[in-house]
């Protein structure tokens, strides 16, 4: 029960999160997008209903980010959302 709440919550935050959050994200953990990425990458996670907690779908996230940015970039979003799961408690749901 506790995992799919985590897993909504996580998914409710992608569906919702703007093109100016996810700038102050790549700002904030060291990997430049251009506003035209961010709001490509935004208007994939909204069309998508790929979970990050499938290891299958999270790389197909992670293509479509270095499609749109570059592979270094992805690889550098990838270890920003691992970091994230484990500073928040939830890296055993990877």
């Amino acid at each position: 029960m506790k995992k799919s709440i985590i897993k909504q919550m996580v998914q409710q935050k992608l569906q919702n999160l703007s093109v100016r959050e996810l700038l102050y994200y790549a700002e904030a953990y060291d990997f430049h997008i251009t506003k035209k990425q961010a709001e490509d990458i935004i208007s994939f996670l909204k069309s998508t209903r790929l979970d990050p907690f499938n290891e299958r779908d999270r790389l197909k996230m992670l293509r479509k980010i270095a499609s749109v940015t570059d592979k270094k970039t992805a690889q550098k979003v990838y270890r920003l959302f691992k970091s994230l799961a484990k500073q928040y408690g939830v890296e055993y749901l990877l």
